[in-house]
């Protein structure tokens, strides 16, 4: 009876150092945070909730998001950033796109509760340089993704449990196949296999944090189809992508 294989997607990091690019040497960061006026009057897109007294802190994080958001689901271009001096609804209508702000509205922040706990005591996450950005932050002085994590829970960061993932996955993980997107910033953490298992990575071109099989090159497909059947011991049909 052949092994079921497992097919799997996956972030691995033991320390997560992120320095996320900016869209054509852009900054429209800095723009919208020394432009941007009319906040409440922009607010209520996708009818998500913020907390009054958090939302300027809450737009500044999502400002500091940006270049990560940007990149992590392709969901906008970059010939898609508006210029410099485009007006502030504008500006406020592409970041909303990424849905860097709605991160840490109340909505965002409870759906990812249970990984940003996770996150923050055994896999690691990142944080923003605020450099460029001090002079236009009028709510935030030492901005830190800790809000992300539930209220009140005790964090205390553990590198044990990863330690013995990357142990496991460089060593057993056999029959393991790592999907991962070239653009997107969680792939700078993809995890680099040694050779001590029968597995394989597999990197989509130009591709997102959705990347998926049917974004493979024809190449790809067929080393994702074959070591399948080597795996199975079985003859699988290549079904025609369905998009």
């Amino acid at each position: 009876m052949p092994k079921r294989p497992h097919v799997v997607p996956i972030l691995f990091s033991l320390v997560f150092l992120c320095v996320a690019a900016y869209p054509q040497g852009s900054k429209p960061e800095s723009e919208l945070l020394g432009r941007l006026k009319a906040l409440p009057g922009v607010v209520e897109v996708k009818e998500t909730r913020f907390d009054e007294k958090l939302f300027q802190e809450a737009y500044e994080y999502g400002v500091l998001e940006y270049p990560f958001a940007f990149w992590q689901y392709g969901s906008v271009k970059p010939a898609d950033i508006p210029a410099p001096d485009a007006p502030a609804e504008k500006l406020f209508e592409h970041l909303n796109k990424t849905n860097a702000v709605y991160y840490y509205s109340d909505q965002g922040k409870k759906a990812f509760e249970p990984f940003q706990y996770q996150a923050f005591t055994e896999i690691g996450y990142y944080n923003y340089d605020i450099t460029d950005f001090k002079e236009h932050m009028k709510s935030l002085k030492n901005p830190t993704n800790l809000v992300l994590c539930p209220k009140d829970a005790k964090i205390v960061y553990d590198p044990a449990p990863m330690a013995k993932v990357y142990h496991f996955l460089q060593y057993e993980g056999d029959h393991t196949i790592y999907i991962y997107g070239e653009l997107d910033p969680w792939s700078s953490t993809s995890i680099q296999l040694i050779g001590r298992t029968d597995a394989v990575k597999i990197v989509v071109k130009n591709g997102y944090h959705g990347s998926r099989v049917r974004d493979f090159t024809p190449e790809q497909k067929e080393l994702f189809y074959s070591t399948l059947e080597r795996w199975l011991g079985l003859t699988l049909t290549r079904l025609q992508d369905q998009r």
